[in-house]
């Protein structure tokens, strides 16, 4: 059996008893699960509230729940509220403010750049057929140069054809997600 030392909030080592600290303070998790924290990249909100609104209840809320870093991700809405949704998480990032709170470790930009029919829960209102590089740039501007993933939807133009009666029918024309990593240093 090892015993778990945790240090400054984190685990500093495996001990067995002999090495435990004499002034540790020793917690008996007997028939218990230890596991790292989880990863969350990819959350909207929690209980209620959005990420996008109040990242830090979100933040406090997945800590209870065993996450300890995520990525607080944006809905499909104009261009101007995306700009201060990316913002808005940009500056609770940076304000390091995560006491008790799961970190951020970036932003995931979802939405704008989808394809209307594979828009699931995003606001189709807010879907734009065009990639534009300008607003792009701007979002990663206003992401406060934190590292972020771009999702973006890319429509392809090749198509999956189905042959009846020795005729050819375009039954449908594929949509390729495409996931852009944006590593800031």
């Amino acid at each position: 059996t090892l015993n778990i030392l945790i240090e400054n909030g984190k685990i500093s080592a495996l001990l067995p008893q002999d090495e435990v600290p004499q002034n540790a303070e020793l917690i008996d998790c007997s028939g218990r699960f230890i596991t790292p924290g989880f990863i969350d990249i990819h959350i909207h909100g929690r209980e209620g509230f959005e990420a996008s609104e109040d990242v830090d209840f979100v933040a406090r809320a997945v800590a209870r729940h065993g996450v300890t870093s995520f990525l607080p991700t944006t809905l499909t809405d104009s261009f101007d509220r995306t700009l201060d949704t990316l913002s808005y998480l940009a500056d609770y990032i940076s304000s390091g403010t995560t006491d008790g709170a799961a970190e951020p470790l970036g932003i995931y930009s979802e939405g704008m750049y989808f394809s209307g029919k594979k828009a699931g829960a995003q606001n189709p209102e807010f879907i734009k057929d065009e990639i534009k590089i300008l607003e792009l740039e701007k979002m990663i501007e206003n992401s406060g140069l934190q590292d972020q993933i771009l999702d973006i939807y890319i429509p392809m133009e090749e198509t999956i054809e189905e042959k009846a009666n020795g005729k050819k029918k375009v039954v449908m024309k594929k949509v390729v997600p495409c996931y852009i990593f944006i590593k800031l240093v």
